[in-house]
């Protein structure tokens, strides 16, 4: 988009920015996670130490233990940003991460307007839904930024884009897949570029261990998939039928068909955008988590396999106003901000920013014993109670499958016993109502604090976590 037609508007530009205000104001709204909080402690620790923190220091099951931090450069940035302005200058990072993403998908797409409207509209649809304060989004911003230095042809970028996406989150691997498919796609087409695209592939594997971890990124992330998968997290899952997912389904098919139907006649650079969105359709289909980086190559990928009667521009004769399309841009950024300032002021609850209640905090801080926590609530207690050493948190990474299933077991069947007496749990932190919750007040805990849907129990004075089954 030039200068000119910022300064003098045409419809279409205010139709555009007014689209890209909508997403950055969404993306305002995506809310904190477990993870996100842990991070936040992670970072803190890294900033106060000095060093890049590879083994647990939030635990009392597995402390110590080596942990393959692979965002570690995240978790700084996310700290510094919290302890700079809050959660407000935090959220307001992460969505530009998503708005920049969606930015550089539109930049490469060609077509009109309408054509690529459709696209960014439908692909946004099952994106969004995943948007949360989180490295992935970041990871989301630097795969559309390397499809666009890809498609730029700044090749001496995308090194140092590699190095900093590896140690800022282990979705470096999804890139990697993206410029592999790339570079088949031009060796199909037999575009000139093709040698130079594939030594840059090549060097990028290289760049990728420049980590804490080295060549330990490539082995520890299909691991983590694995437990992942075993666990039955619910992002890790195959995408469903639902209604929901129709929009992806929809592109995926599209693609597929595209793809097959212009094999032999796509241009050099289309045929570079269809091989990377098509290496990232079997992790699309393997899980949830993988869609949105997929669906963000995807679009522009389908703007460059449409028919060509849509991708030619309509002719239209509007009457230039360019004011009223001014004050169309304006009005939507002024709504936008102050829509964004006013829930910020009052942060809602699904928003996350203050998981854990007054007094269920309190009753974490005096714990007599260790604390027992879910797999999802871990993070809270590691960044708001950071004195108590929790039982588990969603890094995953450190901790032995046999403890995440035992507590899987716990939490599904109330079955606490052994795991209890193991840790010497005096005192559990459980989601309620739950089985495991009944359980605990069935066999005489205290409860000592309810709110929201957490509720916190003591273990009874003559016993530490044993009970019977």
């Amino acid at each position: 988009m030039n200068r000119s037609r910022l300064v003098r508007p045409d419809f279409d530009t205010a139709i555009v920015v007014i689209l890209f205000t909508a997403i950055a104001t969404a993306a305002c709204f995506m809310p904190a996670q477990s993870d996100t909080y842990w991070q936040l402690r992670a970072g803190q620790e890294i900033v106060s130490s000095q060093q890049i923190l590879l083994a647990d220091t939030f635990t009392h099951t597995v402390r110590a233990g080596d942990w393959p931090n692979h965002e570690w450069l995240s978790e700084v940035a996310f700290f510094l940003l919290h302890r700079a302005g809050g959660m407000p200058l935090l959220t307001l990072f992460c969505a530009a991460a998503v708005t920049i993403a969606a930015g550089l998908s539109w930049c490469v797409m060609t077509g009109p307007l309408q054509l690529r409207l459709a696209l960014i509209l439908a692909t946004l649809i099952p994106t969004a839904q995943l948007w949360s304060l989180r490295p992935q989004v970041l990871s989301l911003a630097m795969l559309a930024t390397l499809m666009w230095l890809l498609n730029r042809q700044y090749l001496l970028l995308v090194l140092p884009l590699i190095v900093l996406w590896a140690n800022a989150h282990a979705g470096v691997t999804i890139g990697l897949a993206a410029l592999g498919g790339a570079t088949a796609g031009l060796f199909w087409s037999r575009a000139p570029m093709r040698m130079r695209v594939l030594t840059v592939c090549v060097a990028a594997f290289a760049a990728a261990c420049a980590t804490p971890l080295g060549w330990r990124l490539f082995t520890e992330v299909p691991a983590m998939l694995a437990r992942l998968d075993a666990y039955g997290v619910q992002e890790w899952r195959a995408p469903s039928a639902e209604l929901i997912n129709l929009p992806f389904w929809a592109v995926v098919m599209l693609l597929i068909a595209g793809a097959w139907r212009r094999r032999h006649s796509l241009a050099h650079e289309d045929a570079m955008l269809v091989g990377a969105a098509c290496a990232l359709v079997p992790l699309a289909l393997s899980a949830t988590r993988n869609g949105p980086p997929f669906l963000l190559i995807a679009a522009p990928a389908l703007s460059r396999l449409a028919p060509a009667e849509w991708r030619a521009a309509v002719p239209r004769v509007r009457t230039p106003r360019p004011w009223v399309h001014a004050a169309m841009m304006a009005t939507a950024a002024v709504a936008a901000g102050l829509l964004v300032i006013s829930t910020w002021r009052h942060p809602p609850d699904r928003l996350n920013w203050a998981p854990l209640p007054g007094q269920v905090l309190r009753e974490i801080e005096s714990c007599a014993g260790n604390l027992y926590n879910s797999y999802d609530t871990g993070g809270y207690v590691t960044w708001f109670a950071p004195r108590t050493p929790v039982f588990i948190d969603s890094r995953q990474d450190p901790f032995p499958s046999a403890l995440v299933l035992d507590h899987i077991h716990a939490e599904r069947t109330g079955e606490y016993g052994a795991l209890f007496e193991r840790f010497q749990i005096g005192c559990a932190l459980v989601a309620r109502p739950s089985v495991l919750q009944e359980r605990l007040v069935a066999d005489g805990w205290t409860m000592r604090a309810e709110g929201g849907q957490l509720a916190v129990l003591a273990a009874p004075p003559s016993s530490t976590g044993a009970a019977t089954e």
